[in-house]
């Protein structure tokens, strides 16, 4: 039922996403936000990954997070920048969000706290765009920093100049990982669109990328605090397994195990290791932020995970 409603929730993400603006989360932290002198210094932003969103139809991004935060005492923002949009323009739709946050505060930082994509857009960001003086932390969970390898096999399948037939077994593979894509992409030709643009988002997520052109660009700035988790998850067969993967995350786990390793069904846990590596969560990908509706292992509590990590960075003095 989770992978059902998930296809049906992505293949409806352009349309129906939404959720609170920028000033209407403002004016919550204004009501509800602000009151534990051990709240962080700065605020708190809530960063989507590729395919993301900040609320689609009933179902929150980072599951009841905001909610919990601001409870807690937290100044807490969830920005939105294009779900299909490759680094460059994820960054500076990013970069446009927490400059209009920090004018509404009137803060000169944020801390970011970021899934998936959403890290590599923040280390863009700081690096390149010109915000190391704007961002005070970047937390990162389940980022590709080393890239993943579905991306380099999305990529090469979509390259009309790959002869995928040598490979007929990983054919078969990737064309069940894009089937998820559905009609999205094949059917008008403004989807046709769509499937470029999101073909150049994940080219910005393969190794060679990461590995050739982003890392070497976009050293880490000494005047950010850089920390990270990666996602671990196994088939319900797996002797010692603590989280079951996901059904619509059960081939690219597959794919990435045979190829990189353990992994959160989407990233290894090698590639999403950077700065301070915290540790290792028993969660996948989706369950590493409460989707769906907040259904985790008994060995992950996302909202704890969370609202732990907010603690954490207030006590460092952010």
């Amino acid at each position: 039922m989770k992978s059902i409603i998930l296809i049906l929730l992505f293949l409806t993400n352009v349309t129906f996403a939404g959720g609170l603006t920028l000033e209407e989360q403002h004016e919550k932290n204004q009501v509800r936000g602000m009151t534990s002198e051990n709240a962080t210094n700065y605020p708190i932003i809530l960063h989507h990954g590729l395919f993301g969103f900040r609320k689609l139809l009933f179902i929150e991004y980072f599951y009841k997070i905001p909610k919990i935060l601001r409870k807690a005492g937290f100044d807490v923002y969830s920005t939105e920048v294009y779900a299909f949009g490759d680094l460059k323009q994820r960054s500076l739709e990013l970069g446009d969000q927490i400059d209009r946050i920090l004018k509404m505060t009137g803060k000169d930082k944020v801390n970011i706290i970021a899934h998936s994509m959403g890290g590599l857009d923040s280390r863009m960001l700081i690096s390149r765009l010109g915000y190391e003086d704007k961002i005070a932390s970047l937390s990162m969970v389940g980022t590709p920093n080393r890239g993943s390898y579905l991306a380099d096999v999305v990529t090469r399948f979509f390259d009309p100049a790959t002869d995928n037939k040598k490979n007929e077994k990983e054919a078969e593979q990737i064309e069940a990982l894009t089937k998820v894509m559905g009609e999205l992409f094949v059917s008008t030709e403004p989807n046709k669109a769509l499937l470029e643009n999101t073909l150049r988002a994940v080219g910005d997520l393969s190794q060679r990328y990461l590995r050739d052109d982003f890392n070497p660009q976009t050293p880490d700035s000494p005047k950010v605090y850089y920390q990270s988790w990666a996602g671990k998850t196994a088939r319900l067969m797996k002797v010692g397994r603590k989280d079951i993967v996901d059904a619509i995350l059960l081939i690219p786990f597959k794919i990435l195990t045979k190829h990189s390793g353990e992994n959160d069904g989407m990233v290894s846990i090698e590639s999403a290791k950077w700065g301070n590596f915290r540790g290792i969560i028993e969660a996948d990908h989706l369950d590493m932020i409460g989707f769906f509706m907040g259904k985790t292992s008994k060995y992950f509590d996302h909202k704890e995970f969370y609202t732990h990590m907010a603690k954490e960075l207030a006590e460092m003095g952010f």
